[in-house]
């Protein structure tokens, strides 16, 4: 799958609003591409898929942990962050991949 589509399909699970803790973290996450085209297209799929949905506090509350966690830093500040995103830790850590649980046997 494609970053942008795991990327929209984390975002429309995690929900955004204007200047919300979910659009910060997606626009965190597209800083992780080249800059020009790719990152505001990026951006610009986040706004498109974020922009009609009806955001709860909930959501709100689970993308603003993320970016408190300090787990899914801010790329243009932690140079590392965009390698650790192609993980499935980095992944786990900025919401984009739900962590695997052990199933008893």
């Amino acid at each position: 799958m494609k970053k942008s589509a795991l990327l929209a399909f984390a975002l429309v699970a995690l929900g955004s609003g204007c200047g919300s803790p979910c659009k910060d973290l997606g626009y965190r996450i597209c800083d992780c591409q080249p800059a020009g085209s790719p990152r505001d297209n990026c951006k610009s799929q986040i706004v498109n898929v974020l922009g009609g949905e009806n955001i709860s506090q909930g959501q709100q509350d689970t993308c603003k942990g993320i970016l408190d966690s300090g787990k899914c830093a801010d790329p243009l500040e932690d140079k590392q962050m965009c390698a650790r995103l192609n993980t499935a830790a980095g992944k786990v850590a900025c919401g984009m991949a739900f962590e695997a649980k052990a199933t008893p046997k």
